[in-house]
């Protein structure tokens, strides 16, 4: 055949090509089962395979199928035994359990796997989408798990009186600001905004810092003392600005008409200061507290308004909400998804949770237990 005659397959003969095509397909999607199976047999075999078959959720299932394609894919790369090759397999599984990005990185760094096996690699992942499905339902699950914690925390009467707000509680909530909106998830903290917001404290009192100043907030004993605090973010982009200010109130502060007042005339004088009058942005100002008293209840539940909008103006809008309304309505925006998912935030995952993720802000009596030998 001349070289044009080969080029021109695709027109005289597209047919018979496209059955050896799906032929070769078929042929290698079977081998890489046969393979798959053979791999992951023999992890079972070895007691190495870190998988219940009996659970049967979405999440686990994808996280499953996507363990076995890599195992597969890295299997001459393994070590052959031993716990050098327990501390692989578990280091795949636990780069797709938290940030699926992470596999390549782990498997060059552990595995030491050729431009071939990575590029083999990268393409199934890609082509699979599995590791963005992995990475989406960890995000809804740790949001769950969050709440449900924080219920846990705020709920128990022995729990709520050993949570220290300025060191524990409010790191927290600063690592989780999807809570006040979706939009906050990504924000960062503005220095220019910073400035600004200590120059109007008095409007607040005395006896509240700002986030970045918690490190000085401490007692005779070294241990935080007890504040309230303004959590803040920026977001925005050549069209709009958004800035969020949030004040969490201590427990054992009940909100009433003092303190919402106050955060009015904050509001106020920060949207008038001159280095924002005028600025197209909006500002969203939130009083996050335990509780709130009846004094208020007219100034928040209007009618044609969001519950919780207490001023509601141009270029602003002040809220009260309580942790129970708080988490409420963040429960909500995830039922689709936590139905899907088939998942419930019992008290031992949300245990679980809290003690793998926020070890260091909780109260010492939801540590593990100390086994001694």
């Amino acid at each position: 055949m001349s070289v044009d005659n080969i080029h021109m397959l695709t027109m005289t003969h597209a047919s018979l090509l496209y059955a050896a095509e799906q032929a070769i397909r078929k042929h290698v999607s079977r081998r890489r089962n046969e393979i798959s199976r053979q791999v992951v047999e023999q992890l079972k075999t070895e007691g190495l395979y870190p998988y219940d078959m009996t659970e049967t959720s979405p999440t686990q299932m994808v996280e499953r199928q996507t363990f076995d394609l890599v195992v597969t894919v890295a299997r001459t790369a393994l070590p052959p035994r031993g716990a050098p090759r327990q501390l692989s397999v578990n280091l795949i599984q636990a780069a797709l359990e938290r940030d699926p990005s992470d596999l390549h990185g782990i498997l060059d760094r552990v595995l030491s796997l050729n431009p071939e096996e990575r590029a083999h690699l990268g393409r199934l992942i890609n082509d699979t989408q599995l590791s963005s499905v992995i990475s989406a339902t960890n995000t809804i699950v740790d949001r769950l798990n969050f709440i449900g914690g924080l219920r846990k925390l705020l709920a128990d009467p022995q729990l709520r009186r050993e949570l220290r707000e300025v060191d524990q509680l409010h790191p927290m909530i600063a690592k989780n600001l999807w809570l006040f909106g979706e939009e906050w998830t990504l924000a960062r903290t503005e220095v220019g905004l910073t400035s600004v917001l200590r120059e109007h404290l008095q409007h607040l009192g005395n006896d509240i810092a700002l986030e970045s100043e918690l490190e000085r907030v401490t007692r005779d004993d070294g241990r935080s003392g007890r504040v309230d605090v303004l959590l803040y973010r920026g977001v925005g982009d050549e069209r709009q600005n958004e800035r969020l200010v949030v004040e969490l109130k201590r427990p054992t502060v009940r909100v009433g008409r003092p303190e919402l007042e106050q955060v009015k005339s904050y509001a106020r004088a920060i949207v008038e200061d001159p280095q924002y009058r005028g600025v197209k942005c909006k500002w969203k100002f939130v009083l996050a507290t335990y509780d709130y008293d009846d004094s208020i209840n007219r100034d928040i539940r209007q009618r044609e308004k969001p519950p919780g909008l207490a001023d509601d103006q141009e270029e602003y809008g002040v809220w009260v909400q309580s942790w129970g309304e708080i988490l409420d309505a963040a429960e909500r925006k995830l039922f689709f998804f936590r139905k899907q998912l088939e998942y419930e935030a019992t008290d031992e995952r949300v245990t679980r949770y809290l003690r793998e993720s926020y070890q260091e802000f909780i109260p010492e009596s939801l540590h593990e237990p100390y086994e001694q030998d």
